[in-house]
């Protein structure tokens, strides 16, 4: 599961020389796609033997105060609903959430995976997920019209910042990205966790994929006081019961301006669909801001897999699997066609036909 990794590609911009269900070496090329985080969850669902939607409720969501009333799991929208006799979960898309619910994963993996004391997801995991992975970066794009340098700053299954795409945005930042613009954004040196959901915004004239989250992680990145109020702020790792702590930003050493900025961004832009309603802010561990409508649901679509990847790390950490583990190994009907894919090449869609998604 190391990226969205297949099959292989020429260099210059928009030419592909293989077919989309070409025979092509996994790890030769980077591509977006939700096939490969859907057959990593029928792997996952095989190698326990649960609907794997009872186990992250069980494992992750409920220790982290996530409960049925913040968020819901669709029933598969592509193959059938069953696996062996289990459900069969997508983990590309398919979970409702509201912003509350996104800031609790996105603070489990500011934290480096522990909650409350309890390591819920290991921290290597974590450190894996929020870097691009050596061996990705520079591999060539399959549609660099729509992902840029991708390989360059994607990580497992969130993006990131680590090659400096985003100026002025710390290179430790890193984000689950969904249709619609569902952010869950993680940025470990200011020790802020962004959630929002909702309707997307305009995109500028652009060849720059990240050329959208720039009016708005700039300004967030930009808020806080770079001066004797951040150093004597009071970095908390205060974790939230039903409700988190609520602070003012001036007392987080967040220049309220600054916030406004991005704040004001979004509700210029999305002024007819809710502006920064559903916009939901944590600074050291306390909610400095939250919009109107953080309680209701959003289909949150390519964000899920910010929830489910937390699935590979229990995986991995139960002693089932590796990043090596062939995925034959797990879901027999994968050997015929597939025998040298692991864990780490989870986007396999170059040799699926759509139809078997």
């Amino acid at each position: 599961m190391r990226d969205h990794a297949a099959g292989k590609k020429q260099r210059r911009r928009g030419v592909v020389n293989c077919s989309p269900f070409g025979k092509n070496t996994p790890g030769t090329e980077w591509l977006y796609s939700d096939a490969g985080p859907n057959w990593l969850a029928e792997c996952i669902t095989l190698a326990y033997g649960r609907d794997v939607n009872e186990l992250m409720f069980e494992r992750v969501f409920m220790p982290l105060g996530i409960g049925n009333d913040d968020m819901v799991w669709r029933k598969n929208s592509y193959r059938p609903h069953e696996i062996a006799g289990i459900p069969r979960r997508e983990f590309g898309s398919g979970i409702s959430a509201n912003v509350d619910a996104m800031a609790r994963i996105g603070y489990l993996y500011l934290r480096g995976g522990e909650w409350n004391g309890k390591q819920i997801i290991p921290r290597e995991f974590v450190d894996r997920v929020r870097t691009t992975v050596r061996d990705v970066v520079g591999l060539a794009e399959r549609d660099p019209e729509l992902h840029g340098n991708a390989s360059d700053h994607y990580g497992l299954l969130w993006w990131n910042n680590a090659d400096g795409s985003l100026p002025g945005v710390p290179r430790d930042a890193y984000w689950s990205w969904g249709l619609y613009d569902s952010l869950i954004v993680v940025i470990p040196s200011l020790d802020m966790v962004v959630s929002r959901a909702g309707k997307s915004w305009k995109r500028p004239v652009s060849d720059d994929h990240y050329a959208v989250l720039r009016p708005f992680l700039g300004p967030l990145a930009a808020s806080e006081k770079r001066t004797q109020d951040a150093s004597s702020a009071t970095k908390s790792t205060v974790f939230p019961g039903k409700d988190w702590a609520k602070a003012s930003p001036q007392s987080q050493a967040v220049d309220p301006a600054k916030l406004r900025a991005a704040v004001d961004y979004l509700a210029r832009e999305l002024k007819d669909h809710g502006g920064a309603g559903t916009l939901f802010i944590v600074r050291n561990g306390c909610v400095i801001w939250e919009g109107l409508e953080c309680d209701r649901q959003y289909q949150i679509y390519s964000a899920t897999k910010s929830f489910t990847s937390a699935m590979l790390g229990l995986l991995i950490d139960d002693g089932k699997v590796t990043l090596s583990t062939l995925a034959r190994s797990l879901d027999p009907a994968l050997a015929e066609r597939y025998p040298t894919v692991t864990l780490r090449h989870n986007d396999i869609r170059l040799r699926f036909r759509r139809r078997e998604l």
